[in-house]
């Protein structure tokens, strides 16, 4: 590496090595591209960031676990950042920001051919701006340049679901990687993930009158939810015999979901959810720093992660919850600790039209404009906050938000 190179990237690294979990306590940096762990869902982000298990409908959780695509109720919806996330604002860079956006649409094969399939696909962008930098010469300090560093992701996704009573569905990406350190170096890789998503719909399983009372019925749901996510090989910026790999992770969580749903309307009137996720980093090191993947379950363990909520060196526990109110206003919170982190506290907010629209519908005539938007339109607000409690931490008052449209036909 020449001086001008090793003196332009060494803040560039330090920004990447704060960015998220890539390594363990006694090694040094051990992949290439770490942004990708970074949790882009304001939504999942106000609960510990846990989303891989979680039964949602928000298109940022495709990211990190295409089998959702398979369990969504909407044909079509879109999401993005209306203002750019100011990413690591404990270290005052100030043009250190990091924005996403996703589409996605699905089909239900029931409608066409009689069998309980649903397909869904999605296109997500994930962008990380590290600023810019000053190109000095290889024999002084002096400036000579500079130069935006910058990286990115483009992920298409497919997801496939099957209704039987339990629904279980399954992913898979595509994601296409470049990563510019260094104004004229840009390197890039392909990737892929791997989902998996089951939901049990525990309430409606074990009785044919669901009613509590007249019009009410209860509602009480189990999900498990894995994904192998940033399966590929190496990065290379520089040299090939120095090649990077890529931040492969295993995911692997559960949800509970319960609360009182309106009948008529088809609309829950309040709701607990709580879910707690395990993620290991599948990257080692040899003695002589060479790297390599692990086993396919790394360190995981799902008594001592999962059942139990133990957090190690190695691996990260994500937990939270989230109250929803008739469908209209959402409240989170949770928190993310282990692989590297120290606690790292969230919360969050939701705002829905779709359950305002509902409760409208319920006082006016059918196929009113009313009834339609209740029927087929959703528009929705996320925002979420992560805070330590140490005074100086670079992911103190870390904001994202997100708007969001749903359409089902």
């Amino acid at each position: 590496m020449t001086g001008k190179m090793r003196k332009s990237i060494v803040p560039i690294m330090m920004v990447v090595f704060f960015s998220c979990t890539t390594i363990a306590q006694t090694t040094a940096i051990s992949t290439a591209v770490p942004f990708l762990l970074i949790s882009s869902s304001p939504e999942a982000n106000g609960q510990g960031t846990a989303s891989v298990s979680r039964q949602t409908d928000d298109p940022f959780v495709v990211n990190y676990n295409p089998a959702h695509l398979g369990g969504m109720q909407n044909n079509f919806s879109v999401s993005f950042y209306p203002t750019k996330t100011n990413w690591l604002p404990g270290l005052g860079l100030k043009d250190l920001t990091y924005n996403s956006y996703v589409f996605c649409g699905k089909t239900n094969l029931n409608e066409y051919l009689s069998v309980p399939l649903s397909i869904g696909i999605a296109y997500s962008r994930v962008d990380l701006n590290l600023g810019t930098f000053n190109r000095t010469s290889s024999t002084g300090p002096d400036i000579i340049g500079t130069y935006n560093g910058e990286e990115h992701n483009d992920a298409f996704s497919l997801g496939v679901g099957w209704d039987i009573g339990i629904k279980l569905a399954l992913g898979i990406s595509f994601r296409r990687i470049v990563s510019n350190l260094e104004g004229d170096v840009n390197a890039s890789a392909w990737s892929r993930d791997y989902g998996l998503l089951m939901n049990v719909p525990i309430a409606d399983l074990i009785t044919k009158k669901p009613e509590l009372m007249t019009g009410i019925a209860p509602l009480f749901d189990f999900s498990f939810g894995t994904a192998l996510t940033n399966i590929g090989g190496t990065i290379t910026y520089f040299d090939k015999a120095q090649a990077d790999p890529l931040p492969r992770n295993i995911s692997i969580g559960t949800s509970i979901e319960i609360g009182l749903k309106l009948i008529k309307i088809d609309s829950k009137i309040i709701t607990f959810s709580w879910s707690r996720q395990a993620d290991n980093l599948l990257v080692g090191r040899n003695q002589d720093g060479s790297s390599y993947y692990r086993g396919i379950f790394g360190d995981l363990s799902f008594g001592k992660h999962i059942i139990q909520g133990k957090w190690t060196d190695a691996v990260k526990i994500s937990q939270g919850w989230q109250i929803g109110l008739g469908e209209f206003i959402y409240i989170r919170q949770g928190s993310y600790q282990g692989g590297g982190f120290s606690n790292i506290k969230t919360d969050g907010l939701g705002i829905s039209t779709s359950g305002l629209f509902k409760f409208i519908k319920l006082g006016v005539e059918d196929n009113t404009f009313i009834t339609q938007l209740a029927d087929h339109l959703d528009l929705r607000y996320d925002q979420s906050n992560y805070d330590t409690d140490e005074l100086i931490h670079p992911l103190n008052s870390t904001k994202f938000s997100s708007l969001s449209l749903f359409i089902k036909f």
